[in-house]
């Protein structure tokens, strides 16, 4: 396959693949997590969605789980010693 020649995979794939309904990769699409091509021949007509391979794997590394941060310690106040404290 030649190097500039991109690889596609349609909505209702990738909805199996992600393991999800299609009408939420739609969703996906139409909120611009995702960018797609509309690749219908009529552009008033029923969307035929074609996501580039480059796309689904940007995304789904931006969706893979991480380890959460742990929260910094908080360090206690030292006593001070003949001071009274009235607030």
């Amino acid at each position: 396959m030649p190097a500039n020649q991109q690889q596609y995979v349609t909505a209702p794939d990738w909805a199996k693949r992600l393991g999800v309904s299609l009408p939420h990769v739609l969703a996906l699409i139409n909120r611009g997590s995702v960018r797609a091509l509309n690749v219908a021949l009529d552009p008033a007509g029923r969307p035929r969605w074609r996501i580039p391979l480059t796309e689904v794997e940007k995304f789904e590394l931006s969706r893979l789980a991480s380890l959460p941060i742990k929260p910094q310690r908080r360090h206690k106040r030292p006593v001070l010693t003949g001071v009274t404290e009235y607030f």
